[in-house]
């Protein structure tokens, strides 16, 4: 379906989607910004790569209106990345390193895999071994991650869900490939939050509510 034919309800919601990921990656760059929010240099680097070549695929593989959310992701985390640059953490342990070799891994077996879920499954590896660094340091200090940015993403991921087409709704593997990787996004976001709130027991969510950067 062409864009000039999708109906008003997903274009709002596509709006939508989009506003709450640049709400979010504004939110992450001003925690940052604060000192609030230390980011991992080399998961903001691997999302930046993969999250470009899940437009790509996304396109190839005939999304419609849930590109606008992962547009939107793309362009946040290439701003997020450049900043984690200089102001990040990471980059050269022995972790991080085993993780970009496990996403170099994994986009290599994505490029050369025919089959459409498989090659979605290995994309899938290569980015939670972005994610780990990012993961693992929230487990260690729940409070260099500032919670409001995930929160914000969570909301866009979940939004995202509501403009995948009902057809595509299925187990076989066209639909995996439609919405396979937005119930990935919102499972990483939703899991980051869950380990900032964990750490802030007994405020827990309560906390998390309080703190960050929310639309006000």
């Amino acid at each position: 379906m062409s864009p000039d034919l999708l109906p008003a309800p997903t274009i709002m919601l596509a709006v939508a989607v989009v506003l709450f990921e640049l709400a979010a990656t504004a939110c992450y760059l001003r925690a940052v910004a604060r000192g609030e929010t230390r980011p991992s240099r080399t998961t903001w680097l691997i999302w930046t790569l993969l999250a470009w070549l899940t437009v790509a695929g996304s396109v190839e593989a005939g999304a419609g209106a849930t590109l606008a959310k992962l547009v939107a992701s793309a362009v946040g985390v290439t701003a997020i990345a450049a900043v984690a640059l200089l102001r990040g953490t990471g980059g050269r342990t022995r972790s991080d390193v085993a993780c970009l070799a496990l996403t170099g891994a994994g986009i290599g077996l994505w490029s050369v895999s025919d089959g459409p879920v498989l090659g979605l499954a290995l994309f899938m590896v290569a980015d939670v071994a972005g994610a780990v660094p990012t993961l693992r340091d929230t487990w260690r200090d729940p409070r260099r991650e500032a919670a409001g940015p995930w929160l914000l993403g969570l909301a866009g991921s979940a939004l995202t869900l509501t403009l995948v087409e009902p057809s595509a709704w299925s187990a076989g593997a066209g639909g995996f490939a439609i919405w396979g990787f937005p119930v990935y996004l919102a499972a990483v976001n939703g899991g980051i939050l869950a380990l900032i709130a964990r750490g802030r027991l007994p405020d827990g969510l309560g906390q998390v509510r309080r703190e960050g950067c929310m639309l006000r």
